[in-house]
């Protein structure tokens, strides 16, 4: 997570009209320091509850992580979107959350404006979706919902089954056969001191019992941000490489 004198990546604030949440949304586009000709792959990666799209940069570092990893050749260069998935919905006085309506947002909006807007592939080899927390639960339900859209996938800190509302409509068994198909990495990280670990090991049960892979890493801290950044820092240098 160090500042260090080597080339920099790039923060791009995005804004545009969202028809689902019927606001102005923003998301921050990380550009690495160096772009190929060919594109570059694209992670989506979303913060937890009670936070913003700016967190990730604030908080993680995420931004100073990847430049390291770049230059190391740790890892592939690579897009990162950051996008708020406090996505409310408001009728009247009342003031909803709908973090399930990520899912849509990131299949129906943010894919194809990143898409539109910069040099990437456009293919589900070269994108990933990762989160933490309240986003790790959002990253599941649309990695869940839309498999096809993503070959690498990241819950850190956090859930595959909806803790929150025991809604588990995401995990059908069409789903899970369809992600079982075109998952090439689930990567799955939590801290040993994690107040929700508990709930982590019920995962671990799940997706034995659905016969799903994954990658799993226990880390040393709770629910904080230096379980996180650890999280994406392994992450990171497992994502988009050839030998996958």
């Amino acid at each position: 997570t160090e500042i260090r004198d080597i080339p920099h990546g790039t923060l791009v604030h995005e804004f545009y009209m969202s028809d689902i949440s019927n606001n102005w949304e923003r998301f921050i586009v990380y550009l690495p320091p160096c772009v190929p000709s060919a594109g570059l792959p694209v992670l989506y990666l979303q913060h937890g509850h009670g936070e913003n799209e700016t967190c990730w940069v604030s908080q993680g570092k995420m931004n100073f992580i990847y430049d390291n990893l770049v230059h190391q050749r740790k890892a592939v260069p690579a897009i990162v979107v950051m996008a708020n998935g406090m996505i409310y919905k408001e009728s009247g006085d009342k003031r909803e959350l709908k973090y399930r309506d990520m899912s849509e947002f990131v299949k129906e909006e943010l894919i194809p404006y990143v898409e539109n807007k910069y040099r990437t592939y456009g293919d589900k080899e070269h994108r990933a979706m990762a989160g933490l927390s309240m986003g790790s639960l959002q990253t599941s339900i649309t990695a869940f919902e839309h498999s096809e859209l993503f070959s690498y996938v990241g819950v850190f800190s956090g859930f595959v089954q909806d803790i929150l509302t025991q809604n588990q409509s995401h995990l059908t068994e069409k789903n899970k056969e369809s992600f079982r198909e075109n998952n090439k990495l689930f990567f799955r990280g939590i801290g040993a001191e994690d107040r929700f670990i508990d709930f982590f090991k019920s995962d671990d049960e799940f997706l034995e019992k659905s016969k799903i892979k994954c990658e799993r890493k226990i880390y040393k801290g709770d629910h904080e941000w230096k379980v996180w950044r650890r999280c994406l820092y392994d992450f990171a240098q497992l994502i988009f490489r050839e030998d996958n």
